[in-house]
């Protein structure tokens, strides 16, 4: 279920966020409750991602080991698509997270 342009994700509760910046000040974080399809999307993607982890861990070869990466950065991607959409992030935001969080990634 996609969200219209101006419609806001439900909210399940506030959760306060603790930053180094802020030290024991949090400031409050809205935590958007997924409909069922959503919810059993992210946790099927995540137990693949525990799984492909593992794969990888053994991997010996490293064809299977690119190979696993590549199906671990798929299924990242996947999820973050996901949160992403949960959130109603514009593509403005969706670039700034992305940029942020870049760090180590490529």
């Amino acid at each position: 279920m996609a969200l219209t342009r101006n419609e806001k994700p439900a909210v399940r509760q506030e959760k306060t966020l603790l930053t180094p910046e802020r030290g024991n000040e949090g400031e409050s974080v809205p935590i958007p409750s997924p409909e069922k399809t959503r919810e059993k999307r992210i946790v099927k993607l995540v137990d693949t991602m525990l799984a492909l982890n593992k794969q990888l861990a053994a991997a010996k070869t490293p064809h299977e080991q690119a190979s696993l990466r590549a199906q671990i950065d798929a299924t990242d991607a996947q999820i973050d698509a996901i949160v992403y959409q949960l959130y109603g992030l514009t593509s403005e935001e969706i670039a700034l997270v992305e940029a942020a969080t870049s760090n180590g990634k490529e």
